[in-house]
């Protein structure tokens, strides 16, 4: 897994291996105040990060989609995953989003190991602070684009 930073400050996360290895980007914590917060030592750094992975994993039982990826996103920062099919740009997203959990390692949102979320916490996370858009959308035809967006 690769970053770039194009000149209009979008970041690209390649991925191109079919077993996805993460770069090693250190460990940053986001401000927040979502139950279960971890407030270690080693959670300071990047007040900006609002979610990172550490070591994420995730194996499906014939081998590992994601290994040991390292992942760092930023308040407001606008981010491209890209790669071939089936490199586990979905998987990565999924673990990420909470829809999916990893094999090992952490996914924090807002300094909050989502592992400590029960599910009910989890989908109010989902609601209110997230916004996911799959690649087969699931519009409601009744509702113009801008009410299918905002429709929780």
């Amino acid at each position: 897994m690769k970053d770039t930073i194009k000149a209009n400050g979008t970041k690209t996360v390649q991925m191109d291996t079919q077993r996805v290895q993460g770069s090693k980007n250190g460990i940053i914590r986001a401000e927040g105040s979502i139950p279960g917060r971890m407030d270690t030592q080693r959670e300071q750094g990047n007040k900006n990060c609002i979610i990172r992975t550490e070591g994420l994993t995730r194996d499906y039982g014939n081998g590992n989609v994601l290994t040991d990826v390292d992942l760092e996103i930023s308040r407001g920062e606008f981010v491209a995953v890209m790669g071939q099919s089936g490199c586990g740009k979905s998987t990565l997203l999924y673990c990420m989003s909470g829809m999916d959990k990893p094999t090992s390692g952490r996914v924090i949102f807002a300094g909050t190991d989502m592992a400590c979320l029960t599910d009910k916490m989890m989908q109010e996370l989902r609601l209110k602070r997230m916004g996911f858009v799959f690649q087969k959308t699931g519009f409601l035809k009744n509702l113009n684009i801008m009410d299918n967006i905002l429709y929780p």
